[in-house]
């Protein structure tokens, strides 16, 4: 049984042919000793768990700072960003629960049920990566606009517009989620990944890598657009509104572009991985197999759950109008606080006063 769970690519710890019935056993008895089950443990935690609550505090700040600044909501490009953000904010959700699972639930038990642990999470993971691959296109396309066309005012991303284009990307994003997750795609692996290379199936294969190469030439349209935008900078010095325009496009080219080495990082990896002659495949020593999870689940996740992490700080958190609208709401969540905490004292000290009783008071009238 412990080997079938190594073909279908569940394998987590170095285990070789002589131990590794006994490793793969003992990660469905959830024996922490083993030194298999704590390699993976230690791996998980170590890097998964702090990334993804960061990453989950920092896209909460971006989403509910933006929603609740009138003047970010009906600025495009926050608007933008902040849909951005929902997208890393389901990748990171996606790659703590992931974690939490692998590190708490016995390993047989998580077979057991992998599909409908697998299926919600790998649409959480579809949505989070596709959406902000997307979304940061059309940040590029806002930004291109906005400088090229300085001098015709007229030729804008408009707010209107950019809802629209909003609302059809969600619905894209969300369709092809819902049919991978109709096809099971991210019931091949112990991450969960729609993605993720696997000899048993080839069908998701011919779904993702179309999937990929769509990103990667949204990714080459992106450079193209920059190295324009570049050189009408360059030819524009003098002009206060290309210049003004310019830096807002300096600091979502970095958020852009590491979007770009984040996602093509993996697929980079993957591509040499499967195209070259000696594909890892299950061996005897199990060596193949660990080199193949090392490369398409755990690089993935760990690129893309990083990206996810820091996009708030490339442009959002650098924002003088953002982080006024956030030094807003902290003075006033922390007067409500002020003012609850001097209530709550109020209240303890009355009720600490003594109140002497109705017939304490006739008595010391009588006397």
């Amino acid at each position: 049984m412990s080997t079938d769970f190594a073909r279908q690519g569940f394998t987590f710890g170095k285990c070789g042919a002589s131990d590794l019935t006994k490793c793969l056993n003992s990660l469905t008895s959830k024996q922490l000793d083993d030194p298999c089950v704590r390699r993976n443990a230690v791996l998980l935690a170590v890097i998964q768990y702090p990334i993804s609550l960061i990453g989950i505090v920092l896209n909460l700040i971006t989403v509910f700072n933006i929603l609740g600044t009138k003047s970010l909501w009906s600025n495009v490009s926050m608007l933008l960003i902040s849909n951005m953000a929902l997208c890393d904010l389901s990748s990171c959700l996606d790659a703590l629960i992931i974690t939490t699972i692998l590190l708490d639930v016995p390993y047989e038990r998580f077979l057991d049920n992998v599909r409908s642990i697998c299926l919600p999470l790998g649409l959480l993971w579809f949505v989070g990566i596709c959406g902000s691959t997307i979304v940061s296109s059309l940040l590029t396309i806002e930004r291109y606009l906005a400088i090229v066309f300085a001098m015709k005012p007229h030729v804008r991303m408009r707010h209107k517009i950019a809802k629209l284009l909003l609302a059809l990307t969600w619905l894209l994003v969300l369709t092809l989620g819902f049919y991978s997750l109709a096809e099971e795609f991210s019931t091949h692996n112990s991450f969960c990944i729609p993605g993720a290379a696997t000899e048993k199936s080839p069908k998701h294969l011919r779904f993702i890598i179309p999937v990929g190469i769509i990103g990667m030439m949204l990714f080459v349209v992106n450079i193209f657009l920059y190295i324009h935008i570049y050189l009408v900078v360059r030819k524009s010095q003098h002009n206060m509104g290309i210049k003004k325009e310019s830096r807002t496009a300096k600091r979502i080219a970095a958020l852009v572009f590491t979007n770009m080495v984040f996602f093509f990082a993996p697929i980079f990896m993957t591509g040499i991985l499967v195209l070259s002659d000696t594909y890892p495949t299950i061996q005897a020593d199990g060596e193949g197999e660990i080199w193949r999870m090392v490369v398409t689940l755990y690089f993935p996740v760990v690129c893309f759950n990083l990206n996810a992490c820091i996009n708030p700080l490339w442009y959002a958190f650098r924002n003088k109008k953002f982080k006024a609208g956030l030094k807003e709401k902290l003075n006033s969540l922390m007067s409500h606080l002020l003012n609850f905490w001097q209530k709550m004292s109020v209240c303890c000290s009355n009720k600490n006063t003594y109140e002497p009783n109705p017939s304490d008071k006739k008595d010391i009238e009588m006397n």
